[in-house]
């Protein structure tokens, strides 16, 4: 998308997949709030700007991805409705299984 594009500057969150930021009842678009109603960019890239420290902070994993799919001939007019995710998967978070010591 170019820069200069309408969709880039509403939605800037799309410049980066992963963001991090210090938890706020007020920050839950990524791309602020009201994004088709004006010209410039919120959310996100206005957020980080602030530099609030992460350090023993609640914190929000924002992550950003888009699912490209060519529908086949099968599908074309009406397409079926197909589920994406993710997951966050801890690796090496604990020394050991927390469950260890959970009492029988």
């Amino acid at each position: 998308m170019q820069d200069y594009s309408p969709l880039k500057t509403r939605g800037g969150f799309i410049d980066h997949p992963f963001w991090v930021t210090q938890q706020r009842d007020n920050e839950i678009y990524a791309a602020g709030p009201y994004p088709t109603q004006r010209s410039s960019s919120d959310g996100l890239p206005v957020w980080v700007q602030a530099n609030r420290s992460l350090v023993q902070k609640d914190l929000v994993l924002w992550y950003s991805f888009c699912v490209t799919h060519a529908p086949r001939p099968e599908e074309w007019p009406v397409m079926g409705a197909y589920r994406a995710g993710f997951k966050l998967l801890p690796a090496g978070f604990f020394n050991q299984n927390p469950a260890l010591d959970v009492a029988e």
